[in-house]
């Protein structure tokens, strides 16, 4: 389920209200000049690692720099991270 409340590909997918307020949505658009800080950007990525019951992030680094997430280390299948990529 997405931050509007439904979920794509079933039965609560958006109706045609639905869709024009996400048209018209602001959501994204920070204030002028507004950038996530290098630490905010990777407790965020940390947090959706930790989260996510098919990683195991034990061995995963996550550093960020300028913006850019960089993933080091290993995990037992390489398809368990392309939905990161």
């Amino acid at each position: 389920m997405n931050n509007f409340g439904f979920n794509i590909g079933n039965s609560s997918a958006p109706t045609s209200r639905k869709l024009k307020y996400l048209q018209r949505s602001h959501v994204g658009r920070g204030p002028k000049g507004y950038k996530k800080s290098s630490e905010k950007i990777r407790e965020e990525v940390c947090e959706i690692l930790y989260r996510d019951p098919e990683v195991d992030a034990s061995d995963i680094e996550v550093l960020v720099d300028n913006g850019i997430v960089f993933l080091n280390g290993s995990v037992d299948r390489e398809n368990k991270l392309q939905k990161f990529l």
